[in-house]
């Protein structure tokens, strides 16, 4: 049995040995490549970058990257400019109107936030405050006239921010 054990292990490793070499026998190097196949592959990359590409432009017609379908989900967001860019370009002589949003926001004593609409009469109205006149007011002095109506009711301790 030992004498089958060791003549099989002879075999594999014999059969592996020719396998390992026969293998190795028959492989390439770019070396070992025919210069003329060498020259085609060249000819035929450079016959690629001869190629022209046409485009026809047709306004009349959308591409099918362009339509409302194939944008992903929330893509209109990002066609204008942020939000943020409007707060920042407020103009201080705008006049308040009626239908104008106004944000209050009141911190300290009272912690508030509120986005009120002017009514058509010129008011916003504040809660535990009343109604305050703000149609005919400048932007840039609206905080300075929604403060001091405030602090008829808050004397000490809330600031207001609009």
């Amino acid at each position: 049995m030992a004498i089958f054990n060791t003549s099989v292990k002879t075999l594999a490793l014999s059969i592996l040995l020719f396998l390992s070499l026969g293998l190795t026998a028959h492989a390439q190097t770019i070396d070992d490549i025919p210069e003329e196949y060498l020259n085609q592959a060249t000819m035929d990359t450079s016959a690629e970058s001869k190629t022209e590409s046409v485009s026809i432009d047709r306004p009349d017609v959308k591409k099918d990257t362009e339509t409302e379908e194939n944008l992903p989900y929330g893509a209109q967001l990002f066609r204008g400019q942020f939000s943020a860019d409007a707060a920042i370009s407020l103009n201080p002589n705008y006049v308040i109107a009626p239908g104008d949003k106004i944000n209050i926001s009141l911190w300290g004593a009272v912690n508030a936030t509120q986005t009120t609409v002017v009514d058509a009469q010129g008011n916003i109205f504040i809660p535990d405050v009343g109604p305050v006149k703000v149609a005919g007011t400048k932007l840039g002095d609206l905080n300075t006239k929604v403060r001091k109506q405030i602090r008829t009711v808050y004397t000490d301790g809330v600031q207001v921010y609009t």
